[in-house]
């Protein structure tokens, strides 16, 4: 069967992309990463992919093996709300995707190609992307099957385009000094707008008939 298969996103967002230097924190000859939130419809698509290959890869192995049965590992994505995201870390209605790429491949240092939205070729400064801003990601979707681990797959970066930059990092929760609480007010719970504009549009009247003299 086919080593790998290139693919490439619907516009997201981008979640803590590595893509100016490597992240050396748990590897030491780096990693390049650009994972993407999608919303559930343009996800659906990006999953079922994933899944197949798995699918597809484990009837491979079990020819060539001769099993009945083997393990599969977790796909590379969360969804929101789901069991898999211990974190909460994706918005419901949304799915992470985690594509990563090593910065050594056999001693030869790689990084991944980085384009703006309308240039034909990648742009050759050290742009810092940062959280938020609007990407195409293109991997390759790469299945393996280890043993005593089972058969998974990689989305191996390659290439990200630019849609619209996040200039800045923006602000964590915690660097504000507030923390996640329990219960409490969620954007998009409710629309309030009507509510308040028809209480704003009471309390002028009144005001008017008070001290309009």
């Amino acid at each position: 069967m086919a080593k790998y298969k290139r693919v490439t996103t619907p516009t997201g967002v981008a979640h803590y992309p590595w893509l100016k230097d490597p992240d050396t924190k748990f590897v030491k000859e780096g990693l390049y990463s650009c994972n993407i939130f999608l919303d559930m419809d343009d996800a659906k698509g990006l999953m079922k992919t994933i899944d197949k290959a798995i699918e597809d890869k484990v009837d491979f192995e079990k020819k060539e093996t001769g099993k009945s049965k083997l393990k599969t590992c977790t796909p590379p994505y969360i969804v929101g709300g789901s069991e898999d995201d211990t974190n909460d870390i994706v918005p419901k209605g949304q799915v992470l995707f985690k594509i990563k790429s090593k910065a050594e491949i056999n001693g030869t240092p790689v990084r991944p190609l980085v384009y703006d939205s309308k240039s034909s070729e990648p742009y050759s400064g050290g742009l810092k992307v940062f959280g938020g801003s609007k990407v195409k990601v293109a991997f390759d979707l790469r299945t393996w099957h280890v043993p005593s681990t089972g058969v998974g797959v990689t989305l191996s970066l390659v290439a990200v385009q630019v849609i619209e930059l996040q200039e800045r990092a923006a602000p964590s929760l915690e660097s504000m000094g507030f923390q996640k609480e329990e219960e409490g007010f969620v954007f998009g719970d409710e629309d309030n707008s009507t509510e308040g504009t028809a209480t704003n549009a009471k309390e002028e009247k009144e005001s008017k008939e008070t001290y309009d003299f």
